[in-house]
């Protein structure tokens, strides 16, 4: 979440210096976009706070994750050589943030069975994506900056990571 609200800035203010009126329906839409991404940070920061403050620990699985997702971002470091500053890199580092647990996921629905997550919960994840994934496409048509263009890359993995534990738990119902 951290990489897209970074992302989601740069998008911002490169809108910000496009010319009207044709910027308006950029810089509006990429408003929303760090708008949406903000308060996903703030809860997201919200329910790790809580789920600290009552004790969770770390299973196997969640360092299983943690590690492939560590591994992932060394290699686009050392692919981009350009830290946390290349737009793409960003989109990158958000693409491992959230395709490796969803990956990971479906992986252990098919080993284990998906039973446990009711199907409102898929749905409500596949429309939580299109909604950020919809002006993303919009902004980044208007526009073809590197940030929303990470972005997209950001968003379009994680719709598909999704449909992908989508299919894990049909086919382990």
């Amino acid at each position: 979440m951290t990489f897209n609200v970074m992302l989601a800035y740069g998008a911002v203010r490169n809108a910000s210096n496009i010319k009207r009126p044709e910027g308006d329906l950029k810089r509006r839409l990429s408003k929303q976009v760090l708008f949406g991404y903000s308060l996903g940070f703030l809860l997201n920061g919200s329910n790790l706070a809580l789920l600290i403050c009552r004790g969770a620990s770390f299973r196997t699985v969640d360092q299983t994750t943690f590690a492939g997702a560590g591994l992932g971002l060394i290699f686009v470091l050392a692919l981009y050589r350009k830290s946390l500053l290349d737009p793409m890199a960003k989109g990158w580092y958000a693409l491992l943030c959230k395709a490796v647990p969803q990956v990971l996921l479906a992986v252990s629905f098919w080993q284990v069975g998906g039973s446990a997550m009711p199907l409102v919960t898929l749905v409500a994840g596949h429309g939580i994506i299109v909604t950020r994934l919809i002006p993303i496409t919009v902004s980044y048509l208007k526009q073809k900056d590197p940030h929303t263009r990470g972005l997209l890359l950001s968003e379009g993995s994680n719709e598909i990571s999704w449909l992908l534990v989508t299919i894990a738990w049909a086919t382990t119902k």
